[in-house]
């Protein structure tokens, strides 16, 4: 019975505990169970005593546990029909508990019942208070055998022996009857016959085919085992993630903290430029007079000019500046021309441009100006504007 290669991460283990009563005090056995995804059944790990089983379960604080108890103070029976749980205290509760509901514990599956007082399993239960939420099936007596019962009746006839009980399931309603313990034998595997009450246990909650009324304890753990189990192996994943995080955070700050540096570098360096920006327009305005005097024309300086007359009307698309090709004897030989070509959307707002234009003190005259609506946008028009400069 080997395990598939994926099948370890579909498996579902059940430690089953089997507690039998003697008259010189109370027998522990444990056997772990699983199921695989196929639904094929193993079992391994035979513990013997309670020190072994309390060890084995301090290992795995998220091991599902099922116990049997086999006491004579667990009573059974057998009802002519199947009991379900929202009738067995009706079923039972005149002829067994005598009105006296909340005292007993009982488990069925089908038509047979096991049942005992609460009292009587809490003196049990004590020993298993260091696991208590881990517990989540509990069997009385022969109920725990019943499934396997039936899973031997196919092969070994309608009489037969699980473990502790003998079933005669050939009758209606069928008989149970105590017997002295006997080995089981499973799939060619043998189970010992103290092991057999720990694996019925298991195998009852790994198929859930007990139920359980009068123990809200074990139903809670029911619930909250899950979630028990999603937090204990979700910790360490957890734990990492939030360390990953500082660390990423860490390293962030060091990254932002490295950009600030050099922005405070950047900020300086450019306000140090701006301080000599400052001090060069300064000496460009105390020097105006001189600037524009002088006989040859700075490039620079006239596009930064024409580009500060443009009001926001009017956008710019080439500036060209360039001699003024004439025959030698024409008195403009020595100009140059200052081709400038955009868009404008008003021709007003083209025609005050011009005429402001026309009034600084660098141009001589405007040679050529042409305004045509644009065949595209018809929003917009296109110029042309030609103005002289002497150069002497």
């Amino acid at each position: 019975m080997g395990f598939g290669v994926f099948d370890r991460f579909f498996i579902q283990e059940c430690l089953g505990i089997g507690i039998i009563r003697y008259a010189d005090g109370l027998s522990f056995h444990g056997l772990l169970v699983s199921r695989d995804s196929r639904g094929e059944i193993h079992f391994k790990d035979e513990l013997s005593g309670l020190d072994a089983i309390v060890e084995f379960i301090k290992k795995r604080p998220t091991l599902a546990v099922s116990l049997a108890i086999y006491s004579d103070d667990v009573l059974f029976g057998v009802h002519l029909t199947d009991i379900e749980e929202d009738n067995i205290y009706s079923i039972l509760g005149d002829e067994v508990f005598h009105g006296e509901l909340d005292d007993f514990l009982v488990t069925f599956r089908g038509e047979l019942y096991a049942f005992a007082r609460k009292r009587e399993i809490k003196e049990i239960l004590q020993s298993m208070e260091g696991f208590g939420d881990q517990i989540i099936g509990l069997n009385l007596g022969p109920v725990n055998e019943l499934l396997m019962a039936r899973y031997k009746q196919e092969k070994e006839g309608e009489i037969l022996q699980v473990g502790c009980f003998q079933f005669d399931l050939g009758l209606s309603p069928f008989t149970v009857e105590v017997r002295p313990p006997q080995d089981m034998t499973l799939d060619n595997r043998i189970i010992e016959r103290v092991y057999v009450p720990a694996f019925c246990a298991a195998l009852n909650a790994l198929t859930g085919s007990v139920k359980l009324v009068g123990a809200s304890e074990i139903n809670s753990s029911i619930r909250d085992l899950p979630f028990k189990r999603f937090y204990l192996n979700a910790r360490l994943p957890i734990l990492i993630t939030l360390l990953l995080l500082f660390l990423c955070n860490a390293l962030f700050f060091v990254y932002l903290n490295d950009r600030n540096l050099e922005f405070r570098d950047h900020s300086a360096m450019i306000q140090g430029l701006a301080g000599k920006q400052g001090a060069l327009q300064k000496y460009v305005d105390q020097n105006k007079e001189l600037i524009e005097g002088r006989s040859e024309l700075h490039v620079a300086a006239l596009c930064d000019m024409i580009g500060s007359s443009v009001p926001r009307a009017i956008e710019l698309d080439r500036i060209a500046i360039r001699p003024r090709q004439t025959k030698k004897k024409d008195p403009e030989q020595r100009m140059i021309e200052v081709v400038i070509e955009g868009q404008a959307g008003d021709p007003t707002d083209y025609a005050r441009w011009v005429d402001n234009v026309r009034q600084m003190s660098w141009v001589s005259s405007v040679a050529y100006q042409q305004y045509n609506r644009s065949d595209e946008d018809m929003t917009k028009g296109n110029f042309r504007l030609i103005l002289l400069r002497n150069v002497e």
